[in-house]
């Protein structure tokens, strides 16, 4: 948990805590000390550097099975996506943060699902990319990420709204429901 105020206590086990924004500590505690998950939930705080490099380092610590669940991706109005923090409900940059890092990652698969703003679900696309993509960044894992100058056209609020269904590959909770369905039969 980052943003952590001091002597916060809620009654719940947190294992890696810091005041900060910046959660690369946190990951990487858990990376060496052996920690891998088989769900990751993702809910950064809402700037797109925050949101793109929790991205990365949940990466890291999901199985090669596991799923990892991003909080905030369809955002429903412009207004909730100014890239600094205000005040009431805001998804700052995160969905942009997603869209690049899932243009990006060639080695997983992703939806969105049509719930509480967006619930991006991303999976390695197999194990074996899964192992060779952690060996190769895990040793990089709190250098500071590029800003890309190259600015894709979901960038401009109009595109992404009339795009977004597309470009998050929006699925409805039953399509969802559904397509889960059909892989655990398998």
């Amino acid at each position: 948990m980052y943003r952590l105020p001091p002597n916060y206590d809620d009654g719940m086990n947190i294992n890696c805590g810091t005041e900060s924004t910046d959660s690369c500590l946190c990951f990487k505690s858990l990376i060496d000390n052996g920690r891998h998950y088989d769900v990751v939930f993702v809910d950064s705080f809402h700037s797109y550097e925050a949101s793109r490099r929790d991205l990365e380092l949940a990466l890291l610590v999901l199985n090669r099975k596991g799923t990892l669940v991003v909080h905030d991706c369809n955002p429903p109005s412009e207004i909730y996506t100014q890239p600094q923090s205000m005040n009431g409900e805001w998804v700052g940059e995160t969905y942009l943060a997603l869209l690049d890092f899932v243009r990006e990652k060639k080695c997983i698969s992703y939806c969105v699902v049509d719930m509480d703003w967006g619930c991006g679900v991303i999976r390695w696309k197999n194990e074996i990319i899964a192992d060779k993509y952690k060996a190769s960044v895990v040793s990089g894992m709190c250098t500071k990420l590029n800003d890309s100058t190259t600015r894709e056209p979901y960038y401009d609020w109009s595109y992404f709204q009339e795009h977004h269904a597309r470009l998050l590959k929006l699925k409805s909770v039953t399509q969802f429901k559904k397509l889960y369905e059909d892989c655990s039969e398998e």
